[in-house]
């Protein structure tokens, strides 16, 4: 009888000069590349762009970087990306040809745009024994995509489909492995296998190797290309960050699939919202932390018209202020709150309405402004509060800074910077803070009915009671479960309609249960009386025709809270719309 033969992965060569996209040979290899994905979830690439001289250097600066102190490699914190290298090109020819594949080539550039590259350095040592030893666990790659590059150390082993695992065999300096992680998984609507992998080691021999990790920094959507009777959708959008913030937590680190805990569409995993780190200090105009913010910034705003914002140049103990002033704000006589009085619509105080009885607001025009925030509080407070009024201004102040970046990365976005200093100087800020009383009761409760914004940009902070609710484009509600460290950033129907309609403005509202006030500060950027909203001519074409009619939102919201204005399906679209 004879022996079965050993199961092998697929090698394809990526030498070839002549592939370039639409001849027959690049058509043939992106059959080729989407068969060994969705087979075996991987496959050996030769790939003679990578010289021997450079394999050999490559690997001789890992050993020298790993004989390193512990104390000095223990510096290593940070994880950066990584582009224009050898390697990217190589995962962006693969992701094109998936793409290709899959007849979805038109979302392959807003995917590049939104990648970015983490370059993980490994070493594993040698057992020193005969005997197989555990190098890494078996796992499944969290990436899109993994490109594998490493010495002459075989120790990589591939779980197939049913179960058998293939030793990896890494024939020549010029092999790599490409690896599907779970997001690509999700991203097909389940064509393509995430194998699962580890590595056993044996011999005396170190292994090095580097990988490439290819992260997407927006959300994750099946295309609706690969959507149909035969493959019904399997999983809900995602943030590709906010999987591997769910794969560190105990619940997703015991998972024996995260991806489908985090994502399958019936799964008990709550809907979330992209969260953004603009903590990070090299997030200065023009560097690469910028870049990579702004599209994590512009894909969120195009897909959700929010996002939660990581923002710690507000200092803890003025966080906590503000809930102080607000509690004793809202604690005054209502004689005296109804003295916040204002000629804009909704600027003033707002409460006492049969409708939403739980609610009422107040609001501080100029709110970066020292002087117009002490005039209002010696409003209220004749005898003077001069830490309310501290508080409330430096609280202002420096959440403006975050306004300030956001509105700059949408302007960048879509090359509109010519328009930067008129756009910035024509707001001014309103910081509108809320209070919805518990409503004593288990059943969820109306807090603020439904609505979209009408400033510029909002952005919103709360105490620990939840209740914020966002409408997503396909009609389902994210509850917004911000930490204290966190803001929620909003866009408002001005700026979706400067922009003529390229970010979406979301629906929101506040559901309240339980006997705990919910607390919230909002700063609104609101354009100017008399500055008319119009879109740049840069974002009219073809494609997208005129949506709105130029218009001065002071009168916009006046006829906003007419009875006209309140009954419309959309104000904005009554009042301007073209």
């Amino acid at each position: 009888m004879g022996s079965e033969s050993t199961p092998t992965l697929p090698i394809l060569d990526f030498s070839n000069a002549e592939w370039k996209p639409g001849t027959d040979s690049w058509l043939v290899a992106c059959k080729k590349v989407t068969h060994a994905l969705e087979q075996y979830g991987c496959f050996i690439i030769e790939y003679d762009k990578f010289p021997l001289q450079l394999h050999n250097q490559v690997f001789s600066l890992l050993e020298e970087l790993f004989l390193l102190p512990t104390e000095t490699k223990m510096k290593n914190r940070y994880e950066k990306p990584l582009n224009g290298y050898v390697v990217a090109e190589l995962d962006q020819m693969v992701t094109r040809m998936i793409f290709e594949s899959y007849g979805v080539e038109r979302y392959h550039d807003a995917y590049t745009d939104t990648t970015t590259y983490l370059l993980r350095l490994l070493k594993n040592r040698a057992p020193q024994q005969s005997e197989p030893t555990l190098g890494f666990i078996t796992h499944t790659d969290k990436s899109f995509t993994t490109i594998l590059h490493q010495n002459q150390v075989n120790a990589l082993e591939v779980e197939t489909r049913d179960g058998n695992r293939i030793n990896v065999d890494f024939s020549s300096p010029s092999s790599f492995v490409v690896i599907a992680g779970d997001a690509l998984t999700a991203w097909s609507n389940d064509r393509v296998l995430s194998p699962r992998h580890q590595v056993v080691m044996s011999g005396n021999v170190d292994r090095y190797s580097l990988g490439l990790f290819a992260f997407n920094n927006g959300t994750i959507q099946v295309p609706e290309e690969l959507v149909d009777d035969l493959h019904p959708l399997k999983y809900n959008t995602f943030d590709h960050l906010g999987l591997l913030r769910f794969y560190r937590t105990d619940e997703g680190y015991n998972s024996k699939c995260p991806i489908k805990a985090y994502c399958e569409m019936g799964s008990q995993t709550p809907l979330k919202l992209p969260v953004i780190d603009f903590s990070k200090p090299d997030l200065k105009p023009g560097s690469n932390e910028w870049d990579l913010v702004k599209g994590q910034v512009q894909q969120a705003l195009q897909e959700y018209g929010c996002f939660e914002a990581l923002f710690d140049k507000i200092p803890l103990q003025l966080r906590e202020a503000i809930f102080g002033s607000l509690q004793e704000l809202f604690d005054l006589p209502l004689q005296a709150k109804i003295r916040n009085v204002s000629n804009k619509p909704y600027h003033g105080y707002v409460g006492q309405y049969p409708q939403v009885p739980l609610y009422e607001s107040m609001g501080v025009d100029d709110a970066t402004v020292t002087e117009k925030v002490e005039a209002l509080t010696t409003t209220l407070w004749p005898q003077g509060n001069s830490s309310f009024s501290n508080t409330i201004q430096s609280f202002s102040e420096q959440l403006s800074e975050l306004d300030q970046i956001v509105r700059r990365m949408i302007l960048e976005s879509f090359d509109l910077e010519k328009y930067m200093d008129e756009h910035m100087g024509s707001t001014n800020y309103l910081l509108r803070v809320m209070k919805y009383k518990g409503p004593k009761t288990t059943e969820t409760k109306l807090g603020l009915n439904s609505h979209t914004d009408k400033n510029i940009v909002t952005i919103l902070y709360q105490n620990e009671v939840d209740g914020l609710e966002v409408l997503r484009k396909e009609g389902e509600w994210i509850n917004v479960k911000p930490s204290k460290h966190s803001f929620t950033v909003m866009i408002g129907e001005s700026l979706y309609a400067w922009l003529n309609g390229r970010v979406h403005a979301p629906y929101h509202r506040v559901m309240m249960t339980g006997d705990k006030a919910r607390y919230s500060a909002g700063l609104f950027s609101v354009p100017k009386a008399g500055y008319i909203i119009k879109a740049p001519e840069e974002l009219v074409d073809e494609a997208h025709p005129l949506l709105f009619k130029p218009f001065d939102h002071v009168e916009f919201l006046r006829f906003y809270y007419t009875e006209a204005g309140q009954k419309a399906e959309s104000a904005l679209k009554v009042f301007c719309g073209v």
